[in-house]
């Protein structure tokens, strides 16, 4: 009798752990799904270029870099921080959301000193695990990257919310060219973020 105890206790340990293992391993992630989404706005001269002097970029805006809003206050202040001044570009005052059903997504390309780069939401899919976002990231090449010309690129989406709970998923961008991971975190670090 005490044998079939260990026996159960042995099997009970190897299915957790073949759990845990197929779960670790990437296992169990669904197949990719299209997610609806729109464009809110892109340009190549985001207010957050006027974080640049002749001298110095600053830290937070060298480098691609995601944010996320869920609601129209944290949205509204970073518009006007780093998106674009009101009245300008069509925009009279900050765009409208559904917070209730869409989250906003704001791609930041980073400072650059030289003309040429942009970047473009290709589209948007969505996994059990995770929103994958697919970039088209463009860098100058020949003649364009000699043009001193102080850029600030940016992206930004309204995302609809689908059958995944936001706090639960990553955000894997990739680059729509190359298919490389350009970029994975947790989505929920990207809301609430101080800018």
């Amino acid at each position: 009798m005490k044998n079939w105890k260990y026996i159960f206790f042995a099997v009970i340990v190897v299915v957790l752990l073949g759990i845990v293992y197929w779960q670790s391993s990437g296992g169990g992630e669904t197949e990719l799904t299209a997610v609806d989404f729109a464009m809110v706005d892109r340009g190549n001269y985001g207010l957050y270029g006027k974080n640049v002097t002749l001298d110095n970029v600053n830290e937070e805006f060298k480098e691609l870099s995601v944010w996320g809003f869920e609601n129209q206050a944290d949205f509204k202040r970073f518009w006007e921080n780093n998106v674009r001044e009101l009245n300008t570009g069509g925009f009279s005052e900050v765009p409208e959301v559904d917070y209730e059903k869409e989250f906003v997504l704001a791609f930041l390309q980073g400072i650059k000193m030289e003309a040429g780069y942009y970047l473009n939401v290709m589209r948007v899919n969505e996994t059990n695990k995770a929103l994958v976002v697919y970039l088209k990231v463009v860098e100058p090449v020949g003649e364009e990257a000699t043009l001193n010309v102080v850029s600030s690129p940016y992206d930004v989406i309204r995302v609809v919310r689908s059958y995944g709970e936001v706090n639960n998923k990553l955000l894997r961008l990739i680059d729509d060219d190359s298919k490389e991971i350009i970029m994975e975190v947790k989505l929920n670090s990207l809301f609430g973020k101080e800018y």
